[in-house]
């Protein structure tokens, strides 16, 4: 399936971000330190995500050390203002969202 790959340009970061517009609480994909947004694609939860018309967005975090995300940082403050300013720009003013990390 067909999701919405970019590079957004988030405060000092420029991550790439895979996500897809559905109805609902967007959820919020979240990979470990060794990996990337891709992780979600290779597990399929994306595909089924999409197939069933719920709202994701996988974001390359600044501390992964593969992620496609510059610049890098461990910085939790950073991670998190990140974070939001992805969701704020794929999502609009989402109050809420779920979140799941791997």
């Amino acid at each position: 399936m067909r999701f919405v790959e970019k590079i957004l340009d988030l405060g000092n970061h420029r991550c790439r971000v895979i996500a897809s517009r559905g109805s609902g609480v967007p959820i919020v994909l979240l990979h470990g330190y060794s990996y990337t947004s891709a992780v979600w694609q290779r597990i399929s939860l994306m595909d089924l995500l999409k197939e069933k018309h719920v709202p994701f967005l996988g974001l390359d975090m600044p501390y992964g050390g593969h992620s496609d995300c510059h610049l890098h940082s461990r910085n939790v403050e950073t991670n998190v203002s990140v974070a939001r300013e992805a969701i704020s720009a794929f999502f609009g003013s989402a109050r809420q969202c779920w979140w799941a990390l791997a």
